[in-house]
């Protein structure tokens, strides 16, 4: 491992001159840009250390607009990708990037308040490419960079597992714009079935996304 404790927390608490400067960046690339540049100050001192990115979603609660919820168990496909991404989120078509939570059954009390909520999580984790700002362009302006920038979309389908084929209940989209380390984004969103839409109650999903990264070190 290249350098001693010290230089590895001296590194972990830099920022850029112009971290905090860029108008083109949200709050959720600003804070990877903070890491990719410690990225690269690792690279440049010869230490095997780089951090990598943790986006952690969480599957609180699901509701609909009649009160209730189906007693059947569910369960959701996740894909963490950009949002030009045209990479289907499904559970009968999975790409490689793509998580599927066990089913669970959601019960509600006559009060209507959750007795048993979903509480399914799903972990995605990436590396921050070196020497690359999160637009997708190389640090060094002489360099090409082929890096597309980071995954800035959740995408989620929900289905009611039944025994003759599950039913897809809608999908949805958490937007990680404003997401930040130690500030996750937690929000209602509602889920979208084009076949049902307008001929049954509305259904909404409570989704909690979190971010952190981790230090890992890399084996040339």
């Amino acid at each position: 491992v290249g350098g001693g404790s010290a230089l590895m927390s001296f590194i972990s608490s830099l920022i850029a001159d112009d971290d905090d400067d860029d108008e083109d960046f949200d709050d959720y690339k600003s804070t990877l840009s903070r890491y990719a540049f410690r990225n690269a100050v690792f690279n440049l001192v010869d230490s095997n250390a780089r951090y990598y990115v943790l986006v952690q979603a969480e599957i609180l609660d699901l509701k609909n607009t009649a009160g209730g919820v189906t007693s059947n168990p569910v369960f959701a496909t996740l894909r963490l990708s950009r949002a030009k991404s045209i990479a289907p989120c499904s559970a009968r078509a999975k790409t490689l990037d793509c998580a599927t939570t066990k089913p669970t059954k959601i019960k509600r009390g006559r009060d209507g308040h959750v007795a048993v909520g979903w509480g399914s999580a799903a972990a995605f984790k990436f590396p921050l490419p070196p020497s690359t700002r999160c637009d997708g362009t190389a640090m060094d302006a002489s360099a090409e960079s082929l890096f597309s920038g980071p995954p800035t979309v959740v995408q989620m389908a929900i289905y009611e597992k039944r025994l003759l084929g599950d039913l897809l209940l809608g999908k949805t989209s958490a937007s990680l714009d404003s997401l930040t380390e130690g500030d996750p984004v937690d929000e209602w969103l509602q889920i979208l079935n084009e076949k049902v839409e307008g001929n049954g109650p509305a259904y909404f999903v409570r989704l909690r996304v979190s971010l952190r990264f981790e230090l890992m070190h890399i084996n040339y």
